[in-house]
């Protein structure tokens, strides 16, 4: 996933079903740290009220 500040992250295998139906091109998606997990971040959709773990795969160019 590359977001917009063209950052690109990876969703946990785990989480994949939990998120296809974000809109990516037009959802709210808040990124938070994963205190339970180091090294793990959460997305959060505004739309869907829902969280996936992902990872930091750094920034692009």
């Amino acid at each position: 996933m590359v977001l917009v500040d063209r950052s690109t992250w990876v969703v946990a295998p785990y989480d994949i079903n939990n998120c296809r139906d974000w809109r990516w091109d037009r959802d709210d998606v808040y990124v938070y740290d994963d205190d339970s997990h180091p090294g793990w971040y959460l997305f959060y959709n505004a739309r869907l009220g829902r969280y996936a773990h992902v990872e930091f795969f750094g920034m692009g160019r």
